[in-house]
C-alpha cells in the first residue's frame, strides 16, 4: 500500500436524507459522482487491488471518521466507521505491513492504537460487532477492511 494524492473532493452543500455532510469524489480531476460521508479526505492509499480513501467530518464534540475501499473500477466495495464515538483527530499514520496501516487519535484520554487491514480476497464475517459498523446497504457483503483496536 502506498499514499496517493489522486482522489480530491467538492463538498457538497445539500445533506442527502441519509447523510448529513457529504462530498462528490474527483479521480484525476474527473467528478466521479460518488457520494462519500464527511466533509474532506483525510488520507488516500492505493494498493494493488483498489483504493483506501479516509473521510472524516469534524464538529464540536469530536470527529468521525469513514473507511472506504473502492475497486480499480472506482466501484465502493466496503466501507466501515469509526467504531467510537467521538473521537479525537487521527494521528501518527504507519503502514506496518504491506496492506496494514497502524494509527492512534489525538484525544484527551489516551485512547490505543488501531490497526486497519486490506484484504485482497473478500471475505464473510458476520459477527454483530463487524456489521453494526457498516451502513445497511454494505452489512451483509464480503469484508475487505478490518478495523480492530491493538
Amino acid at each position: 500500500m502506498k499514499t496517493v494524492s489522486d482522489f480530491d473532493f467538492i463538498k457538497n452543500i445539500k445533506k442527502t436524507e441519509y447523510v448529513n455532510t457529504s462530498i462528490t469524489l474527483i479521480f484525476k480531476d474527473k467528478n466521479t459522482g460518488i457520494l462519500l460521508q464527511g466533509e474532506r479526505l483525510a488520507a488516500q492509499f492505493q494498493c494493488p487491488w483498489g483504493y483506501l480513501l479516509i473521510t472524516d467530518f469534524n464538529y464540536y464534540d469530536g470527529v468521525d471518521y469513514w473507511y472506504y475501499f473502492l475497486n480499480n473500477a472506482l466501484e465502493i466495495k466496503d466501507v466501515v466507521s469509526q467504531p467510537e464515538d467521538p473521537v479525537g483527530y487521527m494521528e501518527a499514520i504507519r503502514m506496518t505491513e504491506p496492506h496494514t496501516l497502524q494509527f492512534a487519535f489525538y484525544t484527551p484520554r489516551p485512547d490505543g492504537t488501531w490497526r486497519l487491514e486490506l484484504h485482497p480476497k473478500p471475505f464473510w464475517d458476520m459477527s454483530p460487532s463487524v456489521i453494526r459498523l457498516r451502513p445497511l446497504r454494505f452489512a451483509f457483503k464480503k469484508r475487505t477492511i478490518v478495523l480492530s483496536k491493538c
